[in-house]
């Protein structure tokens, strides 16, 4: 039974500073009970297929745990494996092993291409359906947990504190669901400017808090607050005001905008086209990874579509050409990227560069820039259909 608590405990801990995601296709985490601790006498088919039913399917002393718990242990870059191993007595009571899943769609850039009308990618486990699994667990689990409870004739006091348990799980599970959900709406307001959007991120995350809550009120009642992991000090109820803080943010948060990138083509004729992504309620030079994710995210939205007319004048002459400035709050370093088709040369402030294809019709290079407008130029093989759109990424 200690053993069995220790697993679950571990896995509590752990999606405190993790998002519980389903099954994965790539390496599936294990819970392993070693060899002499007890397993639960009385009621046991029941705990176990509530455990399988919140994603763990479980074989007498070596349960397999089918859930992934994604973590950023230093809270930058990407989700990292990891593995937690706690002891007691001496001796090994539960081990913990997690790895990511390449198969899950980033919520950014599942909204971007639902606004663009793009086809989801095969295979892709999506955030709404990530809420949907994480949902339908949680009621599998309170469903057998409750057939479990009215079996129980022994041992009450120790089938009452893993119920707490198995009831802090399943409201987790509820938890992240109204958030991912809640981050998905409030994603799509800040790329569209749709304030329905808004209203329903608001729901969902008020949602969201009020699952915490729970978790707070049964955690309370249950554990003492202790320090775990490399998260220092620790109990539920401490983050809860950070859960209402999500949802005073939805209220306030401004959308998005994109400046209109003007160019200039041979032929004589103007056209507009989006610029980057910009954040106002942000300072994304001050963060990181902030102007590489508003790039990514502006490159998932289609691209605009050229008027017929300039795209048969184009036509008619051997080498076509566009330009267009940017402007740099400084000089500095960066990486410029670009998406256009059939690109035969780029030059900028009359330097001609070379971009390193990363997918399909777009390309980086990195190039310092000049304080002020930096003029762009770029020669096509053939007159394109789409206008090409060019954005900085800024480096110290």
């Amino acid at each position: 039974m200690d053993a069995l608590r220790a697993a679950l405990i571990v896995c509590l801990v752990i999606s405190g500073a993790a998002v519980v995601t389903g099954q994965p296709k790539t390496t599936s985490p294990r819970v392993v009970i070693p060899d002499g601790y007890p397993q639960l006498a009385f009621a046991g088919s029941e705990i176990r297929t509530a455990l399988a039913e919140f994603g763990q399917s479980s074989q007498d002393r070596t349960p397999a745990v089918k859930t992934i718990i994604v973590m950023k242990p230093d809270g930058k870059g990407k989700p990292e494996s990891f593995r937690v191993a706690v002891s007691g007595a001496g001796k090994t009571r539960a081990v913990v092993v997690s790895g990511s899943d390449s198969s899950l769609q980033d919520i950014a850039l599942f909204v971007a291409d639902h606004v663009s009308g793009t086809k989801t990618p095969d295979g892709a486990l999506t955030p709404p359906e990530v809420a949907r699994r994480l949902d339908a667990y949680a009621d599998a689990a309170e469903k057998h947990m409750r057939a479990a409870a009215s079996r129980v004739t022994t041992g009450r006091g120790e089938w009452e504190c893993t119920q707490m348990d198995l009831q802090t799980v399943a409201a987790l599970g509820r938890y992240y669901a109204d958030k991912v959900r809640g981050a998905t709406e409030l994603a799509t307001f800040l790329v569209t400017g749709d304030e329905s959007h808004r209203s329903a991120a608001v729901k969902y995350l008020e949602s969201a808090a009020g699952h915490w809550k729970l978790v707070s009120d049964i955690t309370s009642a249950h554990y003492i607050s202790h320090e775990i992991l490399t998260m220092g000090q620790f109990d539920w109820k401490r983050y809860l005001p950070e859960a209402e803080k999500d949802v005073q943010a939805a209220r306030e948060m401004k959308p998005f905008y994109r400046d209109e990138q003007s160019w200039k083509w041979s032929c004589g004729q103007t056209t507009r086209a989006p610029g980057r992504f910009e954040a106002p309620d942000w300072k994304p030079e001050q963060i990181q990874w902030l102007e590489r994710w508003l790039v990514e995210l502006s490159l998932r939205i289609a691209p605009t579509s050229l008027p017929a007319d300039l795209v048969k004048e184009l036509a008619a002459e051997k080498s076509p050409s566009a330009t267009t400035t940017l402007t740099a709050q400084r000089a500095g370093q960066a990486v410029w990227w670009l998406r256009a088709a059939d690109v035969a040369s780029v030059h900028v402030n009359g330097k001609t560069v070379q971009p390193v294809k990363v997918s399909k019709d777009v390309g980086k290079f990195d190039l310092a820039t000049q304080a002020g407008n930096n003029e762009v130029r770029i020669e096509f093989e053939r007159a394109p259909a789409q206008s090409p759109e060019i954005y900085l990424e800024t480096r110290d």
